[in-house]
């Protein structure tokens, strides 16, 4: 009988962690007045990009950290929403 051979493979938990990241540095830099309001909102876009990409593979179980892509995504609309309402309100004085 022939060995069975299997390999683990380490969760991509990649996706998930950028998330987060990236929407903990857009609700810093939406601080920053127009620029960073400016720059907030595609950071945040980008997290909650990720954050789907994430869950997607925790869907496929690629991946084993649901809360962290669930995080980046809830905390990143918090931040675009923060960046584009001081963007308007700068904008509008």
């Amino acid at each position: 009988m022939p060995a069975r051979h299997w390999r683990y493979e380490r969760p991509r938990n990649e996706w998930g962690t950028a998330a987060l990241v990236l929407a903990v540095v857009a609700l810093v830099i939406g601080f920053v007045p127009l620029v960073g309001d400016v720059v907030a909102l595609g950071v945040s876009v980008a997290a909650m990009g990720c954050g789907a990409r994430g869950l997607l593979l925790v869907e496929d179980g690629l991946a084993t950290n649901p809360g962290t892509a669930w995080g980046g995504i809830l905390l990143g609309f918090v931040a675009g929403l923060l960046s584009l309402l001081t963007l308007v309100s700068v904008l509008a004085a």
